[in-house]
């Protein structure tokens, strides 16, 4: 990275604010979703067995182990997808000798 882009406002706009800024975002609300969908779910199939548990925290314990699974996954296919992190799909190509 150049000095100069460092005063380049378009370039930090579009390097910071969108890549870095927005993805962050959506991968945080996703990871979200998915471990309150998938807490319930496990509460519930344990509920249907008989099992008892304090809900609240044990709810609040599953969010997070979820959460952070799909955040891992999430993390582990943008580097299977995107391995240079240039925004494009596809795999590094090795330089022509």
């Amino acid at each position: 990275m150049k000095i100069s882009n460092l005063f380049n406002v378009k370039m930090w706009f579009q390097n910071f604010i969108l890549k870095m800024i927005l993805n962050k975002s959506v991968k945080h609300g996703v990871t979200a979703v998915i471990g309150v969908i998938a807490g319930a779910k496990v509460q519930e199939l344990l509920t249907q067995f008989g099992i008892s548990v304090d809900m609240a925290h044990f709810q609040a314990q599953l969010t997070v182990a979820f959460g952070a699974a799909a955040g891992a996954f999430i993390n582990w296919a943008q580097r299977v997808l995107d391995p240079d992190g240039d925004g494009k799909l596809g795999k590094l190509e090795s330089p022509k000798a």
